[in-house]
């Protein structure tokens, strides 16, 4: 097309050279004014006829102009199109990338423990835990988490399967993150970050069901985060508000405990509060402090406060003279419970019962990993230590004043997998003791 409009603008560049006024030399003007017959005229054009081939002339010109410039256009069109195009693919590429299976989409970890235990004045027994734990990204900002513990009932057939937590957040800004479920309760260290910790037990100020003084979980709402303070140092905290625990008030084994069991409904319409406050004064250490406080009657009982006070630090670092690594940690925790009488009318059989309710109890732990030994079998052997204990008012039915001693050698076979072989020294101001053997192995996934 191009070489066709060419050819015809070409033509017509001609055609207007030819319509020009011939040049007429000295000889031509003394030449007769009639042609021979035959001859092509040399009449002169009309002016419209001149206007009307020039008019043409100019319109193809135009056109030449055009299609010159077309192939100019026409690729910057297409240049255009293509980065187009490549964003497109790129947001294609991207989504389906998000939607791949086995992506930051949803993940499934967790932990698993089988071990063995042999127990002064108790039966020695294999038992088998395991927590998958299962983390949706719904999107950069929106995560959920849940995580079943499912274990073997002692002395039965069967397994109980409990919720350890399920809880969705969403990230507002860096340092801070809101959530709510049911979530580990961020008061202290252990619970939050080390449960179940390398040990065959829990510390007894956390430990379940018979003598804890601190709920493991709590069903609420909560806001936490990080941040650096005056760019030196790092903090971190934790604010939560939940259904909250109870008040044991008609258990004759147990008056005047804590019941953090029951607290996936709300027993007297007052919500529990809490806090916890980290500092690092340098990477290496952290120290907190944590507080908790809610009502805890039942109904129909008289109004009861619990106010929980707590401390804890822990320090890991390589240390290049002990040739290894450190993982120290402590915390101490303060019950107090209003007095309250129990069992006033001496119905179930224990009271009329009032006495002080106030606890308190806590842990030492060391760990040290020979990290920068040369034998590779040595720098995976890790050697824990850890002291713990527990007061409680005197002269009242359940738990005694306990110490416990508990030392265990751990070999990591990966950075999440451990075996490991522990003694127990467990010293009850009464009762018998439940000194013993375990054998445990961790796996973590």
């Amino acid at each position: 097309m191009f070489r066709a409009l060419l050819r015809y603008a070409l033509a017509g560049a001609a055609a207007s050279a030819a319509l020009l006024p011939p040049t007429i030399t000295r000889a031509q003007q003394t030449a007769p004014a009639t042609a021979p017959t035959g001859a092509p005229s040399d009449a002169p054009v009309s002016r419209e006829e001149y206007e009307r081939l020039r008019s043409e002339v100019e319109s193809l010109r135009r056109e030449l102009s055009e299609v010159r410039k077309a192939p100019e256009q026409h690729a910057a069109e297409t240049d255009a199109s293509l980065d187009e195009l490549e964003t497109t693919v790129a947001e294609l590429r991207k989504d389906a990338a998000a939607r791949e299976g086995g992506t930051a989409n949803f993940l499934l970890s967790g932990n698993a423990t089988v071990s063995y235990a042999d127990r002064n004045n108790d039966n020695s027994t294999f038992n088998v835990v395991f927590r998958p734990l299962f983390l949706w990204k719904l999107s950069d900002r929106l995560l959920f988490e849940a995580k079943p513990e499912i274990r073997l009932k002692q002395g039965t057939e069967e397994v109980s399967v409990t919720l350890e937590y399920a809880d969705v957040s969403y990230v507002l800004h860096d340092a801070v993150i809101v959530g709510a479920g049911k979530f580990l309760t961020p008061f202290g260290m252990f619970n939050d970050r080390f449960y179940p910790g390398k040990l065959l037990e829990e510390p007894l100020v956390y430990q379940r069901g018979n003598t804890g003084l601190v709920p493991h979980s709590e069903v609420g709402a909560f806001v936490r985060g990080a941040f650096p303070v005056a760019s030196r140092y790092e903090a971190n905290y934790a604010v939560w508000a939940g259904n909250g625990s109870g008040l044991r008030t008609e258990d004759p084994t147990r008056p005047g405990l804590l019941d953090f069991a029951g607290n996936f409904r709300d027993a007297n319409d007052n919500k529990a509060v809490g806090a916890r406050f980290g500092f690092l004064p340098f990477p290496a250490l952290e120290v907190g402090t944590s507080v908790y406080h809610a009502r805890v009657n039942p109904q129909g009982f008289e109004s009861t406060w619990a106010t929980l006070f707590g401390v804890d630090a822990q320090y890991v670092k390589t240390l290049r003279p002990l040739g290894g690594t450190i993982d120290a940690r402590a915390e101490w925790v303060w019950s107090q419970v209003e007095d309250a009488t129990y069992d006033p009318s001496g119905s179930i059989g224990f009271g009329p019962l009032n006495f002080p309710n106030r606890r308190n109890g806590g842990y030492v732990e060391v760990g040290y990993r020979p990290s920068l030994a040369d034998n590779r079998f040595l720098r995976d052997v890790e050697f824990v230590g850890r002291y713990d204990f527990l007061n409680v008012p005197g002269g009242v039915p359940g738990p005694v004043d306990q110490q416990r001693v508990t030392a265990a050698v751990l070999y990591w076979v990966t950075a999440t997998t451990a075996v490991s072989a522990g003694y127990i020294v467990d010293e009850p101001s009464s009762g018998p003791d439940h000194d013993g053997f375990y054998l445990r192995a961790s796996v973590g996934f």
